[in-house]
């Protein structure tokens, strides 16, 4: 807990041994980090100022992180690793995203454009909905 100076969120990768933990260092920087439980150690794994949310995809244990840049956000896929390996773009403002265990398809609430997007992670768009009024969580039951 040292290295941590104001985590925001923290998400259990299940069937791992790893938290991963974005920590806010100031306005300017965000880490991304990996704990392993096993071996009690910590990781940078990521850094980019406007990385919000984390997820882990059930089928490969991928990485996936929104990065909520003003200007453009995007979920960016990486590696147990760390490699980049697929980036989705087209969204105004990311507050919050889940994968679906059962399809493997993304939901995204995007509190910018007021909709709550359902996609593939190929990019490849399932519905839209329009009537969200202001989609800041996603849940999946």
């Amino acid at each position: 807990d040292s290295l941590l100076h104001n985590p925001f969120y923290i998400k259990y990768a299940n069937n791992t041994e790893h938290l991963y933990i974005i920590d806010k260092i100031n306005n300017e920087e965000r880490n991304l980090y990996r704990y392993s439980t096993i071996t009690d150690s910590t990781e940078l794994f990521c850094q980019d100022k406007y990385i919000n949310r984390v997820q882990i995809d059930p089928k490969d244990n991928s990485i996936w992180i929104s990065i909520d840049n003003p200007e453009n956000s995007v979920l960016m896929q990486l590696s147990t690793e760390g490699i980049r390996l697929n980036e989705i773009t087209g969204f105004s403002g990311i507050s919050d995203f889940q994968i679906s265990a059962e399809s493997n398809t993304i939901i995204v609430a995007d509190d910018v454009e007021r909709v709550v997007k359902h996609i593939r992670s190929n990019s490849s768009v399932v519905g839209i909905f329009e009537d969200a009024f202001y989609p800041s969580k996603v849940f999946i039951e």
